[in-house]
Parts: structure tokens; C-alpha cells; sequence
């Protein structure tokens, strides 16, 4: 059996637990904070526990060039000042960093933003798969992946985002736009 963990993008403050055997007509979940869309952002065989997870920065490659981007990721993970992320850079043995299931997801999107200066292991190890949500960088909606007839025989792949038209309160057609641009 696998579960799904979804998450307010903009609250992050809690993870929510699905199975994965959801119905297909399945739409989503809504935040009961704010009422966005909640992102499913984990998958795994395990229900949650109340593990603590521990990440330990272990080896640090150059940074030459970029030490205000890595102080500006370990003070955000870390949740600390500047002179609190000078000193862990400078630590001997890695810099660690603990936390239960909802800390440690959101500390791994952080490292992502590190992750070509330094390496990292998670103890105990990490049970999750990480999922990644495509988003329009124009109109920040989520995007899909498909197969989308241009015309005759001509199709074109790619992330595309509902572009929905609207006119005098009714929808006159909803097309795909096709995201020409990278998507984070």
C-alpha cells in the first residue's frame, strides 16, 4: 500500500496523508487555512511516524563565488542568523540539522538550491520519494505533461498549463498554452 503526503504551497505547515489508490475523479485537496490547492509533494510505502530525521552536510565542495547564495540556504534551513551560519559553515565534522517528516521534506527543497556545493546524508534513511510539481512561471498554474494536436498530423509534446478563455461569466473554450519557457 502507498501513501501520498500533500502540502499547502503556501502555508506549509502541514502534511496531509492519502493512499494512493485514490479514485480516479480524485481532484485534490484543498488547504483549510488559506483554501489553496494542496500539492502532492511525497510518496511512499510507509505511513508517517514520528521518526526524527537527520541531515547531516557532509562534505563541502567550492563555493568559491557563491557564499552569500550558501549562507542565505543554511540560514533558512538552519533557521538562523548570519553569524549562526558562519560558524556551522566553518564546523568541523558537517553541519546537522534534525526534524520530524515535515521539517526534513522541507530542509530537502532548500539543499536543492545547494545542492552542486555540498553533499548530504539522511539518517535514518528517507523513506519518501520527492515529487516535483511543474508550474507555469507566467501564471503560476500547475502544468502537465501531453500530447497536444496542433494541426492535421502535427502534434506537439511538452508541459502544458489550461489556458482557460472567459467571457461574460461562462467559459467560451479551454485550450492548453504550451510552456516554452523552463519551469520550476
Amino acid at each position: 500500500m502507498q501513501y501520498i503526503y500533500d502540502l499547502c504551497p503556501k502555508c506549509k505547515d502541514k502534511l496531509v496523508e492519502r493512499m494512493a489508490e485514490d479514485p480516479p475523479g480524485h481532484k485534490g485537496i484543498y488547504c483549510p487555512n488559506c483554501g489553496s490547492k494542496m500539492n502532492a509533494v511525497l510518496l511512499g510505502e510507509k505511513k508517517a511516524e514520528k521518526v526524527m530525521y537527520k541531515i547531516t552536510l557532509s562534505q563541502m565542495r567550492s563555493i568559491n563565488g557563491k557564499v552569500e547564495k550558501y549562507l542565505k540556504a543554511i540560514k533558512q534551513i538552519g533557521n538562523c542568523g548570519e553569524d549562526e551560519a558562519l560558524e556551522k559553515r566553518n564546523a568541523d565534522g558537517g553541519i546537522s540539522f534534525e526534524g520530524n517528516l515535515l521539517n526534513t521534506y522541507l530542509r530537502l527543497e532548500l539543499l536543492d538550491e545547494i545542492d552542486d556545493m555540498v553533499d548530504y546524508a539522511i539518517t535514518p534513511s528517507f523513506p519518501y520519494k520527492r515529487l516535483v510539481i511543474q508550474k507555469c512561471p507566467d501564471c503560476g498554474e500547475e502544468a502537465v505533461y501531453k500530447e497536444v494536436e496542433i494541426s492535421g498530423n502535427e502534434t506537439q509534446r511538452g508541459f502544458f498549463v489550461k489556458n482557460v478563455t472567459i467571457g461574460f461569466g461562462m467559459i467560451f473554450a479551454v485550450n492548453y498554452k504550451w510552456m516554452k519557457r523552463y519551469i520550476t
